[in-house]
């Protein structure tokens, strides 16, 4: 890229950027950003909004990685960059503005859209604007099989290490959902995952049901970690959804027992007292396998 056109980028010199010629918006850095990726990442929202006036297809060009401006903006917490965005790619009427622009369910190369990258960061206020443009955007799996809300029950029980790194805290996962990474329990973390989840329910109720390649849905994984608060939030939404079974035939009480949290079986017993019979494709129940764990 020009080096006079990235200091202008990262100085978020609208002026600047609004009177370059065309080749040099065109231009990318080695990572393949543009300098709207650039105007995304970093929040400047009048250099975006010249950008978008004078060459709206930036929109939808990829860096290195596969992300869009949107996936830079969502993932930095930068919401009114993000409303920006899916204004011009959403509520715009003109079917050439949509096309130019693409659509905020765009995925990277790991298959996460906008949404996963605001999730993993704990972005609530992006959620909710691209929640409210794009309601579907919750049922998207990424490479993985991992939608936005597996992502939230996930974070809770990520592999931390310390507070400064929160906010790339790494949910770790193995053939079923793993009860041996740490909780992160602070505040600070915990309560913008709640929230998270609260409203991808509220506009995706059928969410708590999505299953991932092994089958797990987001109760497998609250229940793998540990997680009281989470169990309760997705048993109220769906108390049903404890019955579903994944690939190895493990509902979300065999899941709570295999990794010993008695609180979560007496929690998913409160709602579905009739699941103390299920079995997994070895024919044990939870109590079969609680014995085995020897909780």
């Amino acid at each position: 890229m020009d080096r006079k056109l990235f200091k202008a980028a990262t100085s978020g010199d609208a002026r600047f950027v609004r009177e370059a010629r065309e080749a040099l918006q065109r231009e990318v850095t080695v990572d393949g950003n543009s300098v709207l990726h650039i105007a995304a990442k970093l929040g400047h929202v009048e250099h975006a909004q010249a950008l978008l006036l004078k060459q709206p297809y930036l929109m939808k060009l990829s860096n290195s990685k596969g992300d869009t401006p949107l996936h830079c903006a969502a993932a930095a917490g930068h919401v009114a960059i993000v409303e920006l965005f899916v204004a011009h790619m959403v509520l715009s009427k003109n079917p050439v503005i949509s096309e130019l622009c693409g659509e905020p369910w765009m995925m990277n190369d790991a298959g996460n859209t906008a949404l996963h990258e605001a999730t993993r960061n704990g972005h609530l206020a992006v959620v909710e604007a691209l929640m409210s443009a794009a309601p579907d955007l919750a049922n998207v799996e990424n490479n993985t099989g991992v939608s936005a809300l597996y992502m939230a029950a996930e974070r809770i029980g990520g592999d931390c290490q310390g507070i400064a790194e929160l906010f790339d805290c790494l949910g770790r996962r193995t053939s079923r959902p793993d009860s041996t990474a740490c909780s992160c329990t602070s505040e600070l973390w915990y309560v913008p995952l709640l929230d998270i989840t609260k409203m991808i329910l509220d506009k995706n109720p059928n969410s708590v049901r999505q299953q991932d390649a092994t089958k797990s849905t987001p109760l497998h994984f609250a229940a793998a970690n540990g997680d009281i608060r989470m169990v309760q939030l997705l048993l109220q939404s769906d108390a049903k959804a404890a019955y579903i079974r994944d690939q190895d035939g493990f509902s979300t009480i065999h899941v709570a027992a295999n990794a010993g949290h008695l609180k979560i079986i007496e929690q998913v017993l409160e709602y579905c007292p009739d699941s103390m019979g299920l079995k997994n494709n070895t024919g044990r129940n939870f109590f079969h396998v609680a014995v085995e764990k020897r909780i």
